[in-house]
Parts: C-alpha cells; sequence; structure tokens
C-alpha cells in the first residue's frame, strides 16, 4: 500500500514545470523521509500493479530528465527493481507486477547507450602497463639499468585500448537479452554506487542473496521458482558488493558473496568463482569492517597519523653497487 509520503512525492513532481527541475533535484536528493518510504514499499512486495505503475513511471521520468541529482536517485533503487522483476518473471501469479519495472528498466538502459546527442556510446577499456606509473607502482629509472632485452622492452610498453560497443537498442525484455540488460544497468550502478545512499548498498547485498539461493530448498526452506542467473550479470554485482563490504556493510557483503559463490558452484560459472574465490581468500587475511578499511579493500593506515617509520638517508640504491677489481 502506498504511503502518504509517496503519494504526496507522486502528487507534487506533476506540478513541477521545466524550469523548476533543477531546483526540485536539489530538494529531492536532500529529502530524508522518500527515500527509507520507497525502500520499505518495494522490499514489503505487498503493493499492486495499480500502485507499482505509477511508482516505476515517476522513477524512469526522473530518469529521462537528464538531471544528475534525479538520475540518482532512480539508481538508488536499480537493485530492488532487478530483484522484484527476477522474482515476477518466474512466477505467474505476479508476473503482471514485472511489466512497469520492465519498462524502468529498459528506459535506463536504452538512455545509457546512447550520448545526449542520441548518438551511440562508444566505452574505451586501457589495459594497463608497467611502463607507465598508476596508484600502485611507481617505474624505475630505466636510465640507470643495464640495457637488458627486458629493460628495453619496457620503454616499448604502449597500453593497449579495447572498444566495446555500440549496444543495441531493445524494446522488449525476453530471455535472450534479459541479463545483457541487466549486466549493463549494473555496470550504471556500479559507477555511481560511492555517491548512493547506505540503504541501497545494503538492497544490493539482499538482491544478490535472494536472486541466487532462492528456489533451493536447503538455503531458503521455501519451495519457490529458480531464478536464472548469468555469469556476466553475477561479475557485476560482485563489483558493487565488494565495494559494499569495506563502505558500511561487511556482514551482508559477505553472506551476499557466499550465496553467489553457491549459486556459481551450482551453475558451474568459472569467472564468477574465480571472482568470488578471490575475494573470500582475501577475507580469510584482511576481513572487512576493520577501522582500517580503506574505500576498496586497501588497508590504511588509522593510527599513529605520521609514517612510523623513516628511509634511511643511507638507503641502498643502485648506485651503491660499484664494479671494483678484485685484487689478485
Amino acid at each position: 500500500m502506498l504511503s502518504q509520503i509517496i503519494k504526496d512525492w507522486l502528487a507534487e513532481y506533476k506540478t513541477i514545470q521545466q524550469d523548476g527541475l533543477q531546483t526540485y533535484s536539489e530538494k529531492i536528493s536532500k529529502d530524508s523521509k522518500i527515500l527509507p518510504a520507497l525502500c520499505e514499499f518495494f522490499q514489503a512486495q505487498k503493493y499492486s500493479h495499480e500502485e507499482l505503475d505509477p511508482v516505476c513511471h515517476q522513477l524512469f521520468e526522473f530518469y529521462r530528465t537528464r538531471q544528475d541529482d534525479l538520475q540518482r536517485f532512480t539508481l538508488e533503487f536499480v537493485p530492488d527493481l532487478i530483484s522484484t522483476y527476477l522474482c515476477a518473471v518466474g512466477s505467474q501469479s505476479t508476473k503482471k507486477n514485472s511489466t512497469a519495472i520492465e519498462a524502468c528498466l529498459l528506459e535506463i538502459y536504452n538512455l545509457e547507450i546512447v550520448n545526449k546527442d542520441g548518438s551511440s556510446k562508444m566505452e574505451t577499456i586501457t589495459i594497463p602497463t608497467l611502463a607507465k606509473s598508476s596508484i600502485y607502482h611507481e617505474p624505475g629509472n630505466l636510465g640507470t639499468l643495464a640495457l637488458t632485452e627486458s629493460a628495453l622492452s619496457r620503454y616499448k610498453g604502449e597500453a593497449q585500448l579495447l572498444t566495446s560497443g555500440p549496444f543495441p537498442q531493445v524494446e522488449r525484455l525476453i530471455a535472450q537479452n534479459r541479463f545483457l540488460v541487466l549486466s549493463y544497468i549494473m555496470k550504471c550502478y556500479n559507477s555511481h554506487i560511492s555517491q548512493l545512499s547506505h540503504m541501497s548498498h545494503q538492497a544490493l547485498c539482499l538482491m544478490a542473496s535472494r536472486i541466487c539461493t532462492r528456489g533451493f530448498f536447503i538455503k531458503t526452506r521455501k519451495h519457490e521458482a529458480r531464478i536464472a542467473v548469468n555469469g556476466q550479470f553475477l561479475v557485476e554485482l560482485l563489483h558493487g558488493i565488494y565495494f559494499v563490504m569495506f563502505n558500511g556493510s561487511s556482514q551482508l557483503g559477505m553472506q551476499a558473496v557466499e550465496d553467489v559463490h553457491f549459486r556459481a558452484n551450482h551453475d558451474l560459472l568459472p569467472y564468477v568463482l574465480l571472482v568470488t574465490n578471490a575475494i573470500m581468500n582475501y577475507m580469510e587475511v584482511n576481513p572487512s569492517g576493520q577501522p582500517m578499511d580503506g574505500p576498496m579493500g586497501l588497508s590504511v593506515a588509522v593510527s599513529p597519523s605520521t609514517s612510523s617509520y623513516v628511509i634511511s638517508q643511507s638507503a641502498i640504491t643502485n648506485a651503491t653497487f660499484k664494479l671494483e677489481k678484485v685484487p689478485g
């Protein structure tokens, strides 16, 4: 059932003119009541088709405005929308509820695969090389090294570029394109995840656990239809879950990883198992939820505030070693 807060939210937007969108988007991003109300609405799953339609319609109207705050507001509910949609399409009794959600998800996807001028979006990925510095390493001064074959090869190290796109427009979600669309939407969600709320982060973990364990009696103790999953989609889920584990939801995040790992084992998904095993093995030596947690699992010193060690001025360098003639 729609709460009064949601009814007021639906009614207010109908009165907003085009020139007032910027002010409204700033206002809605600071509203502390509507976000919890909508989260409770989706997660309670006690709504009718007539109640769900206007909510989903307004969410994709928000996304269509191209206002950053309104688009982020819609992205807050991507985990709830995907979870509700996947559960609905697998059940005849709730399948009619998926129509409005499907329209909202398609709107997000079809807007994201094109630029603002309507041209197809192309994505470029750079494969790093050791010849160029990064946040993880600093290439050595090659001029002071011996001109070995390996040293010379570092001069020629150029970053490789991989291009993906253009992506196809989709008019309807079917079994063949469902996870192509959902995976791309999850990629968009992950690109904004640091700006989304803690409630959305928790919903992401709950969604992952729900779709991976539904229909498995050992896990849920309920007789429900299983939800078909896709390896690419689960990997995108894990990208978001890993961030959440080190940003306030360590227990929910770890449970979600274990549930995804369980499903990957059952469905024999090698790439998903590669990621889940990496996370679970890393957690054994560096559990999340610690005071020294960095934003992406990189431990940072929190005390003392200054470095606890000092590099000696007489540190050994390449120049320290000089060839000397051994006396005969």
